[in-house]
């Protein structure tokens, strides 16, 4: 488990419970409310936000998880580092497999691979 937002019943984020928030606790009979990062304290950003300033936002607040609202603060996404992650291997994955040329008979190709 790595983080759930917490909505109303007409999807208003109202917070976050992730690992971070649960790890020491030990009174399980608490209500979520009392344990999740509230509302005034999450770090979110707007729909269409470029993924420079999500980054900048993980780093600057170390967290791994930012809350994606529309403008009346409705929960529409999450972007989690790992989504980051993935892109990055995803990309690494197409640049290898550009770059590599299947072998025709017994002639080697010659194949010139450049980062994007």
């Amino acid at each position: 488990f790595s983080g759930f937002p917490v909505v109303d019943e007409d999807n208003n984020l109202i917070g976050i419970v992730t690992g971070r928030d649960l790890r020491f606790e030990n009174r399980l009979e608490q209500p979520i409310s009392s344990v999740m990062t509230k509302k005034n304290d999450l770090i979110t950003v707007k729909e269409g936000a470029p993924s420079e300033q999500v980054l900048e936002l993980m780093h600057e607040y170390r967290i791994e998880k930012i809350l994606v609202v529309d403008d009346a603060f409705k929960l529409t996404g999450m972007i989690t580092v790992k989504d980051f992650q993935k892109a990055d291997h995803d990309r690494s994955l197409y640049r290898l497999s550009y770059c590599l040329h299947p072998l025709r008979g017994n002639q080697r190709s010659r194949v010139i691979c450049t980062r994007y």
